[in-house]
């Protein structure tokens, strides 16, 4: 039977008031950095807040089978004195207090609100008051990283043997059972026997019993709970989402009827659970505009190949045959042996609240593979495995898309480098270079060298996503393109078109993140009328040109293999993006980290490497190229403003690059362009370069081949 007294109903929002305290507990918990003996005070630790846990099930299933009777307070009674005691937390938070400071400081936080707040029901039930609040006076505060969950989820998940790791089961509104006596002995039999094998692993553990009251503390004190903690394994702000705001807890759930109730909800509880589920459930149905017009399913790499402009818009391609792409295989089961270090940490987006938290590949897996009662949903987007030791299994078995190999500014530039590289040391061996020329080409040799280790690496991406997962809107760094394959799971892509109105808007939000979040307005929101829906399944492969703004889902737990390119056809939304990131790191909206890696070096050495040998070659042909000569003065424009940002040249030498193209621009006249008058502009840099002639063999052999002429695209808009 259920208790429908005002006391029971009462009592019972309070029980799942201490279900909440207890899950802020054990999410700390989780994070806490342990070592050698402390690893099984730990264990004791939990236990005993598992003890708590499976206390305030027992009172809740009581309660709701007889309401408040004296098997209810005996069983109160009990709690508050093993939480009033707490003989082990004391101890253990002395000694792991230097490496958990935050932790330690909201458990003990949390660990005397849940001892008052347990008080004070037992106040309320004496008093048979259901008006009596059990709320703390004066109110603590919460630290931002363990909010409270939203109150509109109170369905049982896990199990209580999965103690340690996940939150406490929604207890609230569960449904009856058949023999509420029998699930009460069991419940009782389970508590007891937690509590009893945290003692005994407590007294097996007899060295460092009492530490010092001091020990590991600042003048004695212990530090508040606004200091961060030394330990990287906590959340912070992360990529996604720059400043933390804070936000009010999200209202009761409730079914969007229209999908601008559908996107008004989701601007109202942005950065919580509620966020996830309400998105979850309706996105097929609310989620887009209902058109398919920016992108064309394509039904394999070889039709895909036959494409004129193969960056016009969004490609979804079927079938990886003819693309040039090659992947391992991956799934869940293997996908450790292709990890290497699994204890090496990386940073992963909570997709509930949007924040990054520093967890090893090995955690992270596991709480994958719990499928129920995770601490939060988790996201890996930052492992690029080009130059990782942990990823050389993946390189090994991992070949670029035919599109990547042709248009990447980075490989076009790696290809002119090695090929300069070949014909130096080929010199080297010829008996006619004096010792000026010889150390002249040793260090363009060593220049060189230094480039092509430094070159930014973008395009071997391994993405691992919990089910649920969510990136929040936003537009890959710099602008750049993308590919994206499928190895298992389901993403699905929401994306815009990168027309003027909506870079627009985004920009401004970009820019103004902390007070969009503070007045509860969410872009995505905002472009509502301009979401189309791509869902990409396994096996295949969608191509993103530069500048949709996009936001992705994750439906169930996937594995995604893709990387970032830069391109010379969208160099000028590449450009733009790039300086408005900037400007956000300046206001501290995002952080450097977000940015496109090295970009200048790249830019300023395409310039002098690539760029400039395209244009020498046009000329020397007497061939006319608008859009090339059109991209080399966007380059020179941009590269005037940002002479600071590249540190792989000196100031001299960036002018010289700079010079030196805008030379090559200026000849109208094919007939009148000879190397004699126009030099590479590694020949302007240094004196070493001054000591072989211009028009020497081992130069010209090393020209990029002119491009095809292109449509200009960003000023079209991408938007057909």
């Amino acid at each position: 039977m259920n208790n429908t007294t005002p006391l029971s109903k009462s009592v019972g929002e309070d029980l799942f008031t201490l279900s909440e305290i207890q899950e802020k507990i054990t999410m700390a918990m989780h994070y806490l950095v342990t070592e050698g003996k402390e690893v099984k005070k730990n264990v004791a630790v939990n236990t005993h807040f598992e003890y708590v846990k499976l206390s305030i099930e027992l009172l809740t299933k009581v309660n709701e089978s007889h309401g408040v009777n004296d098997q209810f307070e005996q069983l109160l009674e009990s709690l508050l004195e093993k939480t009033t005691a707490c003989s082990f937390l004391t101890p253990f938070m002395s000694v792991i207090r230097k490496n958990n400071k935050l932790w330690c400081a909201a458990i003990e936080k949390e660990n005397k609100l849940l001892v008052e707040s347990i008080m004070k029901l037992k106040e309320k039930i004496s008093l048979r008051n259901a008006l009596v609040p059990i709320g703390p006076t004066p109110p603590l505060p919460t630290p931002p990283l363990l909010r409270a969950p939203s109150t509109s989820q109170h369905n049982v998940q896990g199990t209580s043997q999965q103690m340690g790791v996940m939150p406490p089961p929604r207890l609230r509104n569960m449904p009856s059972e058949e023999n509420p006596t029998e699930k009460i002995n069991n419940l009782r039999t389970a508590a007891e026997s937690h509590i009893q094998r945290g003692v005994q692993l407590w007294e097996n553990d007899k060295e460092n019993r009492q530490p010092k009251e001091n020990e590991n503390r600042k003048d004695g004190q212990g530090p508040s709970v606004s200091e961060q903690p030394e330990e990287e394994d906590v959340e912070q702000p992360g990529p996604s989402n720059r400043r933390q705001v804070p936000r009010p807890l999200p209202s009761r759930s409730r079914k969007p009827s229209t999908r601008e109730e559908f996107y008004r909800i989701l601007a109202e509880t942005q950065a919580t659970k509620q966020f996830i589920n309400v998105f979850a459930a309706n996105e097929k149905t609310m989620g887009s505009n209902g058109k398919c017009t920016l992108y064309v399913v394509i039904e394999s790499g070889h039709d895909f190949a036959k494409i004129k402009d193969p960056l016009s818009r969004i490609h979804l391609i079927r079938n990886i045959e003819g693309l040039g792409l090659k992947v391992p295989c991956i799934n869940m089961d293997n996908v450790r042996d292709f990890m290497g270090d699994l204890t090496a940490k990386r940073t992963l987006i909570n997709s509930v609240n949007q924040n990054t938290v520093q967890m090893s590949f090995q955690k992270f897996l596991d709480l994958i593979a719990l499928k129920s009662n995770k601490t939060g949903i988790y996201n890996c987007l930052s492992f690029e495995f080009s130059k990782s030791q942990n990823g050389s299994r993946l390189t090994e078995n991992f070949e670029f898309p035919f599109i990547v190999r042709q248009k990447s500014l980075v490989f076009q530039l790696e290809k002119a480098l090695q090929s300069e590289k070949v014909s130096l040391e080929s010199k080297m061996e010829e008996d006619t270079l004096t010792e000026e020329e010889k150390q002249a080409v040793e260090n363009r040799l060593l220049k060189i060298g230094m480039m092509v280790e430094r070159l930014p690496r973008h395009e071997k991406y391994l993405i691992i996503s919990m089910a649920n997962s969510l990136t929040d809107v936003h537009v890959d760094f710099s602008a750049s393109s993308v590919f994206y394959h499928v190895l298992q799971g389901q993403k699905v892509f929401y994306v815009a078109p990168p027309t003027t109105e909506n870079i627009a808007i985004y920009e401004d939000f970009q820019l103004n993140y902390g007070e969009k979040r503070e007045n509860k307005k969410w872009i995505g929101q905002e472009l509502q009328q301009h979401w189309e829906r791509i869902q990409i399944n396994p096996g295949e492969t969608a191509i993103i040109p530069a500048g949709y703004i996009h936001f992705v889902f994750t439906p169930m737990d996937s594995i995604v293999i893709g990387g970032n390119f830069l391109v010379e056809e969208f160099a000028e939304i590449q450009f733009k993006f790039t300086r408005m990131e900037e400007r956000c790191v300046q206001l501290k909206t995002t952080d450097q980290s977000n940015l496109y890696e090295s970009f200048w070096n790249l830019i300023y050495s395409y310039a002098e490497n690539v760029l400039l040998q395209k244009i020498m070659v046009a000329n020397e042909n007497e061939s006319s190229d608008e859009s090339l000569q059109q991209t080399a003065e966007l380059f020179v424009k941009e590269m005037e403003e940002s002479q600071k940002a590249a540190d792989w040249y000196t100031d001299e030498e960036k002018k010289t690059i700079i010079e030196n193209l805008k030379n090559a621009i200026s000849y109208s006249n094919p007939r009148a362009t000879t190397s004699n008058n126009i030099p590479h502009a590694s020949m302007k840099r240094d004196q070493e370069r001054n000591a072989f002639p211009e028009n020497d063999e081992g130069s010209s052999s090393n020209l990029a081949a002119p491009p095809p002429k292109r449509r200009a695209a960003v000023k079209s808009g991408l938007s057909s």
